[in-house]
């Protein structure tokens, strides 16, 4: 076995669990067997299983700007009234999140000076109890807006 100690984080190659250099710039990660994730400078792939984590939910009760942090996460609206979620300007592109209407309220996405919304339907209100909806940045500040539209 051997061990590389790099700003205090360790290496080790054993038979079965290492992180390999294979040229190219990939690298892979292997736990044991046949499982394991490469990534190069194109792509990620995963040889197994891949174990879903908890989503955060970040619960709000007024009136809301989405941030980067919100990317891959739920917010949660708990209001009897309409509660405008606005998507801001200079969200990364691949930015999505799910918006879920918890109350008898209503969701209305709004959008910050500069920022081009667009759904299926031209409707960015949810206004049903339990209702979602997606928030997708598909290019620099364009959003879809998907979901229980009306």
């Amino acid at each position: 076995m051997s061990t590389l100690q790099v700003a205090n984080i360790y290496l080790e190659s054993t038979g079965n669990n290492r992180i390999q250099y294979a040229g190219s710039n990939a690298y892979s990660i292997i736990a044991g067997g046949t499982n394991y994730v490469t990534v190069n400078t194109t792509n990620m792939s995963v040889n197994g299983t891949i174990t879903s984590a908890n989503l955060v939910v970040r619960a709000v009760t007024l009136a809301n700007t989405l941030t980067a942090a919100d990317s891959g996460q739920i917010v949660t609206v708990s209001n009897t009234s309409s509660t405008t979620i606005t998507v801001p300007s200079g969200l990364p592109v691949g930015f999505r999140c799910m918006v879920y209407m918890i109350n008898t309220g209503s969701i209305v996405i709004g959008n910050a000076a500069g920022v081009s919304l667009y759904s299926r339907t031209g409707a960015f209100n949810c206004t049903s109890r339990y209702g979602a909806l997606s928030v997708f940045v598909y290019d620099t500040n364009s959003v879809i807006v998907d979901g229980s539209l009306a």
